[in-house]
């Protein structure tokens, strides 16, 4: 999990299921067809897959919207809430993270069966093709920042972070911009540690697909998402572990030092997107 305020709080809107955008009602209601169009790029569909991944899609869609929008608008209203009160602390970041993890939990496991039935229905060749298109991605994506040096690579994430908090507070102000640069140095696991971590869970991932006919083959692949973490090499676990309290120290910082106006526009952005979940609750009832 990368470890931005940005996607902690997309995780609470549903693991992507809610977009991140102005339309979010639109894209919601159309995300059959954006998974379509986004799994197209590595895919080669014939009409009865495509088919199957769309009734596939809406009737997780369907279960969604009726079992876990309510509960993704409460959570962020009680989000707003706590930021607007001035008293977000340690406890309340905690149980943000917890909810979030809680919610895709859920997710994941309901939509495993669904993402089983597509790809029992694939062929060894569609799955070599896909494995392949992956690594690729993989691969262009890690290797412009394995080639920086350490302090371009500092640079780099500290923009990142810069730019992902504005979608949400705002422009930021000079010691703001200071305690994300001091986060960078903090950060233990640079990309490249995850490069060989990434490649071999993918290599992992198709070998479990090509038992994908196995009667058991869900309970299979629910074993093997439960146990990613404990898959990765420990001197990475202790990594990770502690950059994500480095990141939680830069949350509550940041937090602690919003101005009047970042709060206001953070606080806004989470009750419209609270809104936006009740909305599409709603419909169905």
């Amino acid at each position: 999990m990368r470890h931005t305020l940005r996607l902690t709080l997309l995780l609470l809107l549903g693991a992507g299921l809610l977009s991140a955008c102005s339309t979010t009602r639109l894209a919601y209601n159309q995300s059959h067809w954006l998974v379509s169009w986004q799994l197209g790029g590595y895919l080669e569909l014939d009409w009865s897959q495509r088919s199957q991944l769309r009734d596939e899609f809406r009737e997780l869609r369907a279960w969604h919207r009726v079992n876990q929008l309510d509960a993704y608008a409460e959570d962020l209203y009680w989000l707003a809430d706590r930021i607007e009160s001035r008293d977000f602390d340690r406890e309340d970041l905690d149980t943000v993270i917890a909810r979030a993890n809680r919610h895709v939990a859920t997710l994941v496991e309901r939509a495993l069966p669904h993402a089983a039935t597509v790809l029992r229905d694939m062929g060894d060749a569609q799955l070599s093709d896909l494995q392949t298109r992956l690594s690729a991605d993989i691969e262009e994506e890690l290797a412009e920042r394995e080639n920086m040096d350490i302090a371009q690579w500092r640079e780099r994430i500290s923009e990142d972070m810069v730019e992902a908090l504005r979608d949400w507070a705002g422009p930021l102000e000079a010691d703001q911009h200071a305690r994300i640069a001091r986060w960078a140095r903090e950060r233990q696991a640079p990309p490249g540690i995850w490069r060989a971590q990434r490649k071999a869970a993918l290599e992992q991932a198709f070998r479990l697909f090509e038992q994908r006919h196995a009667e058991d083959f869900v309970a299979r692949v629910e074993a093997f998402v439960a146990e990613r973490t404990e898959r990765r090499p420990a001197a990475l676990r202790r990594a990770a572990a502690a950059d994500r309290e480095a990141w939680k120290a830069l949350m509550l910082d940041l937090e602690a030092g919003m101005r009047p106006r970042q709060r206001a526009h953070l606080v806004d952005v989470l009750r419209a997107y609270a809104r936006d979940a009740e909305r599409l609750a709603a419909a169905t009832k």
